[in-house]
This record gives structure tokens, C-alpha cells and sequence, in this order.
């Protein structure tokens, strides 16, 4: 009787084991078929596989990453605050994730709670100092305060780690093009377009054109972004300041004009074309 008992056990245990395995193995299923709709851009079907994974296995190790996955699949998907609390909720299970906390990061950034992000932002240079994101984006912050010193502090360590990194190219062409260094901005901005013709960059390379007398170079650079951008308010300034250097005034105006309509500050535009 005790050898049956024995025997009960075991096949109880091997059962238990067999059906854990078929649980994991729906498990790692669902979280590839989530990842995979996430990369075909179906942000709803991947909410679902997530959230169906962490059903199925609430005490799964991989649960913190799960999680994390699904805080940025619902920040795709215009879910900030819901983002937000799944991604803490990540943080908590696993506090020394770098990848969670330039995950919530982001998602701060894009809420405009830039303090809270900067402090993800330093707990993850605490855990890893080799991670570039975190100079970048104090950088950045600096740069808009207006914080010159501690701008170029930041971004001497991003360069020092990466110096041929996409985010050390647009700091420095960012520091250049603020602090009028038109020379040295230039070169940037050109190596950002060769990489990617986005409308910000065709801009700052114009204004560093404009400010060397290059109007012809300027001029194609504003035609260039506005193909892509029909309504940007910095390339409609752009092409106000050179219609004023070309003395069309009555361009120039309506060119102010539209830039101010599409959102540039007043105060700028003033100041630039008067």
C-alpha cells in the first residue's frame, strides 16, 4: 500500500511537471505572438497576447520584461497614463532593469514630466554608466534651459562613449546650431540628412547655410524639408529670413506669417525678421 502510494505521487508529480511544461510553452508562445504583432504595427492584437501571457503565468520569471513590453505596446497606442502605471509596475518586480527605466523614461518624456524622467534617467547612469540615453537627454534638457556648461558636460560623456553614435551627432549639431557655431554645426547636420532626410535636420542645416551667406544651398535645403513637411513652422521661418535676405519683404512677411500660424513664437520671428 505504501509502494501504491509511492507510485501515485510520482505519477502525480511527472503529470504536474508535463502540464507546467504545455503552460510554459503557451506562455512563450503568446509572448512571441505578441512581439511579432508589435513589430507589424497591431499594437491591439499585442495588448492582448501580453496580457493573456501574464494570465496565464503570474508568478513567470520573465513577467518584468512582459510587462515592460506591454507598458510601451499601450504607450503605441496613445495610452500614456495606463503605460505609465504597467511600466512601474515592471520597475517594481524588477528595480535593476536598465531597459524598464529608458522604457518609462520615455513614456515621462512624452508626458512632459521631465523631472521625474531625468531621475530614471540617473538611476539608470547609477546602474550602468555605459549607457548613452541618459547623457543625451540631460544634455538636451540643459540645452533648453539654456544651461550651456552643463550641456557640453553631458555631451562630452556621450561622445567619449559614442562619437559616432546617431545621438552624439544630433547633440552636437544641437549645441552648435544654439550657441552659432555654423562652421562647426554644419558637418552634423549633414551626416544626420545622410542618415535619415528628416525635416528638423534639412532646417538646422539651412540655418547654418543662412547665417554663412550660402542662400542657394539654404534655399534647397527649405525646399527639400518642406516636401516632406508641408506645414513646418521652422522651415516656413527659414524661408521668411531668406526672402528677407533676398529683400522680398512681401514673401518674407507672408512666409512669417505662416510660421507663426503653424506654431513658431512670435517673439522669435519678430526679433529674427526686424
Amino acid at each position: 500500500m505504501k509502494r501504491l502510494i509511492i507510485i501515485i505521487a510520482i505519477l502525480g508529480a511527472v503529470l504536474t511537471a508535463r502540464a507546467d511544461k504545455a503552460e510554459e510553452t503557451i506562455y512563450m508562445r503568446m509572448v512571441s505572438d505578441a512581439l511579432d504583432a508589435a513589430k507589424k504595427g497591431d499594437f491591439e492584437q499585442a495588448e492582448r497576447y501580453f496580457t493573456d501571457a501574464l494570465n496565464l503565468q503570474p508568478s513567470n520569471p520573465m513577467n518584468s520584461m512582459v510587462f515592460s513590453n506591454l507598458g510601451m505596446v499601450r504607450y503605441y497606442m496613445g495610452k500614456d497614463s495606463l503605460a505609465l502605471a504597467t511600466l512601474s509596475h515592471a520597475h517594481k518586480i524588477s528595480p535593476a532593469s536598465v531597459t524598464i527605466l529608458l522604457n518609462r523614461a520615455k513614456v515621462l518624456t512624452s508626458m512632459n514630466r521631465i523631472d521625474e524622467a531625468v531621475a530614471d534617467y540617473d538611476m539608470v547612469t547609477r546602474l550602468d554608466s555605459t549607457v548613452t540615453k541618459p547623457y543625451f537627454f540631460r544634455g538636451m534638457v540643459s540645452l533648453n534651459k539654456n544651461d550651456l556648461p552643463e550641456a557640453m558636460k553631458q555631451f562630452d560623456v556621450l561622445n567619449r562613449l559614442d562619437p559616432e553614435g546617431y545621438e552624439s551627432k544630433v547633440a552636437m549639431a544641437q549645441l552648435y546650431l544654439v550657441t552659432q557655431q555654423w562652421d562647426k554645426a554644419l558637418p552634423y547636420f549633414s551626416a544626420l540628412l545622410r542618415e535619415e532626410e528628416a525635416p528638423e535636420y534639412f532646417s538646422g542645416r539651412a540655418w547654418c547655410y543662412l547665417n554663412r551667406g550660402d542662400l542657394a544651398e539654404a534655399s534647397d535645403d527649405i525646399g527639400r524639408g518642406l516636401e516632406l513637411a508641408p506645414d513646418d513652422a521652422e522651415l516656413f521661418l527659414c524661408r521668411a529670413y531668406l526672402n528677407k535676405l533676398r529683400y522680398r519683404s512681401a514673401d518674407s512677411l507672408r512666409d512669417a506669417e505662416i510660421a507663426v500660424k503653424n506654431g513658431a513664437d512670435p517673439e522669435r520671428v519678430r526679433r529674427l525678421l526686424h
